[in-house]
């Protein structure tokens, strides 16, 4: 009778420790099991939310051991185990004897561990279990019953924080993507969620390896990728939170641009006032030109305009853009002043006292010929036009002295004889001024007065057209 008495108790709690679950934190009652036979949640002698191991009553002829397998449930890690227990027997004459309980823990439900025994009637346990517990046994040995009351497995939640709290990667436009990682050691809580703020959040992904989970535990691999796309400094706030912690790492990216070579290899030979220099300086980007003095030249289209002889810089520059840097050169550019000529044929050297010369040298450049005379008793030279004034040889040199832009003209001399007048006084003779004109009552003849000449007949007086005045 005993022998299948004990059979009948050992298959009942091996059966039923399939059936039994605990969570965490909470104290086990009546509602964790099936089976009232070893669950009471109230009564029985006052002891509420415990497990019954062997029977009060009949428990006297039975010393196996008697015990219940506890499945954690999934959704944490095991910290600690806290329980009461008590032996009772059916009266006090009879005392429950050859006590012992004890604690043990399995991964599997097959190999168990024992973590504490206590051999006294009236108990209490306190034992830490290894993050891999999934089941724990309560066991009793002795006869009549053996009691585990308030039974509590606490939860271990935790979680560190990340390895770095500041990622500064620099690079320059262009570069391949920049990868930064740290890491976060997790247990048993709840997923992470990632998110990102601040003006720079469009320059990053983020993602996480080996979220955190319920139950589990590890080591979650955070990775920010920072893009190199657009040039600057892009700042981020990386949060990553659940329900219980909550961590920020700070993303600071630094985009430089990328930097270009102009080159211009052009040699700006002995060039003139009023060239033109087509410029062709290449590097990445658009090329520009400028002067330092737009008063010698000037650039349009690329060409430079030449106005001024002198010197001049001339500068390159290649614009900067979002992605590559300016760059400057700078060339000095001599503009020479031109040559010129002086054209003047002289058809008659030889003058007559009174006779008009209009001299009519011209310079190549354009510029304002003038006359010297080496003998000024002889003619006289008023802007451009020669009047013999008295017999001799006199030498008229045409000269123009050049200016900024053009060099001095080599000078044009001609020598020109003058001969007197007859006697007898026509219009052509000269005399210096209309008074004299008058007083000598002279019938024809020409004077020059301020510097015009004027024709005298009798008492009457024409300009060089005939208009009588």
């Amino acid at each position: 009778m005993k022998k299948i008495f004990t059979v009948l108790v050992v298959s009942l709690f091996t059966i039923f420790a399939a059936l039994a679950q605990l969570p965490y934190n909470t104290t086990m009652t009546s509602e964790h099991y099936n089976d009232a036979t070893i669950v009471k949640s109230d009564g029985d002698n006052g002891w509420d939310g415990g497990i019954r191991l062997g029977n009060k009553d009949l428990g006297g002829f039975d010393y196996s051991d008697k015990y219940v397998v506890i499945a954690l449930s999934a959704n944490g890690i095991p910290k600690k185990l806290t329980c009461a227990t008590e032996a009772k027997s059916i009266s006090v004459i009879t005392p429950p004897t050859d006590i012992v309980f004890y604690v043990a823990w399995s991964a599997d439900n097959s190999n168990f561990t024992t973590l504490d025994t206590k051999k006294s009637k009236k108990n209490s346990f306190d034992v830490e279990l290894p993050k891999e517990t999934k089941y724990i046994k309560l066991c009793y040995s002795g006869n009549f019953a053996g009691y585990f009351t308030n039974i509590v497995v606490s939860e271990m939640v935790y979680c560190n924080a990340p390895e770095h709290d500041v990622w500064e990667p620099i690079d320059t436009i262009g570069s391949e993507p920049m990868l930064g990682e740290t890491t976060i050691v997790w247990g048993n809580t709840e997923p992470f969620e990632l998110t990102l703020t601040g003006e720079g959040a469009s320059q990053f992904t983020v993602a996480i390896e080996n979220n955190a989970t319920k139950g589990k535990e590890g080591v979650a691999l955070l990775s920010a990728i920072y893009m190199h796309d657009v040039a600057g400094v892009h700042e981020a706030v990386l949060t990553i939170a659940n329900g219980t912690y909550s961590y920020t790492i700070n993303l600071k990216g630094t985009t430089l641009k990328k930097e270009q070579t102009l080159v211009w290899e052009q040699d700006f030979a002995l060039v003139n006032v009023y060239d033109s220099v087509m410029l062709h300086a290449e590097a990445t980007t658009d090329v520009i030109y400028a002067v330092s003095d737009t008063t010698k030249a000037s650039v349009v289209d690329n060409m430079l305009l030449l106005h001024n002889a002198g010197e001049v810089l001339v500068y390159a520059y290649a614009r900067e853009t979002d992605e590559y840097l300016a760059d400057t050169l700078a060339k000095t550019l001599v503009i020479a002043p031109l040559t010129q000529e002086i054209v003047w044929t002289l058809d008659s050297v030889v003058m007559t006292v009174g006779d008009t010369l209009v001299l009519d040298a011209m310079a190549t450049s354009g510029l304002e010929v003038t006359y010297l005379t080496d003998v000024d008793s002889v003619v006289l030279i008023e802007s451009n036009m020669l009047v013999a004034q008295s017999a001799g040889e006199v030498q008229v040199t045409a000269v123009q002295e050049g200016n900024n832009n053009y060099l001095a003209a080599e000078v044009v001399t001609y020598t020109i004889k003058v001969v007197a007048a007859e006697e007898d006084g026509d219009e052509d003779d000269v005399v210096t001024s209309l008074e004299n004109a008058i007083a000598d009552q002279v019938k024809a003849c020409k004077i020059i007065h301020d510097g015009k000449i004027y024709i005298i007949r009798g008492e009457q007086v024409y300009d060089m057209l005939g208009n009588r005045l």
